[in-house]
């Protein structure tokens, strides 16, 4: 296992989410990281991008498959109720340290957003 120290961007029409300096680690490709309340699993092991988003509240799955539509879910842990959220992923770029994902997101089948998310990470 090594600790890293990344910077981590989300980007959309309606948000736009900015995080330097975020420790972390990573073991056998997958990167675990924490900010704020949110705790992120990132597991780029196989060809497909697992992404995982926890907090008290919520529990966000999301596959990264390039040129897919992929079925995931979004589970809303406080009210017991789930959401099925497809995911096109659009472009992925994959560097030693680095990952960049263009993706749209459908909730329910209707259109939720445009993202990318931008994961730059070094030793510590």
């Amino acid at each position: 296992m090594s600790k890293v120290l990344l910077s981590h961007n989300i980007k959309s029409k309606e948000i736009e989410e900015c995080k330097k300096d975020i420790k972390g680690y990573i073991k056998d490709n997958v990167l675990t990281y924490k900010y704020d309340d949110n705790k992120i699993v990132l597991d780029f092991n196989k060809k497909c991008i697992y992404f995982k988003k926890e907090d008290t509240n919520t529990i966000l799955n999301i596959i990264f498959d390039l040129n897919a539509n992929k079925q995931s879910d979004y589970v809303f842990t406080d009210i017991n109720k789930k959401f099925i959220i497809n995911c096109i992923t659009k472009k992925i770029i994959k560097k030693e340290k680095y990952i960049h994902i263009e993706y749209d997101l459908y909730i329910s089948g209707e259109y939720s957003d445009s993202f990318t998310y931008e994961l730059e990470w070094r030793d510590l």
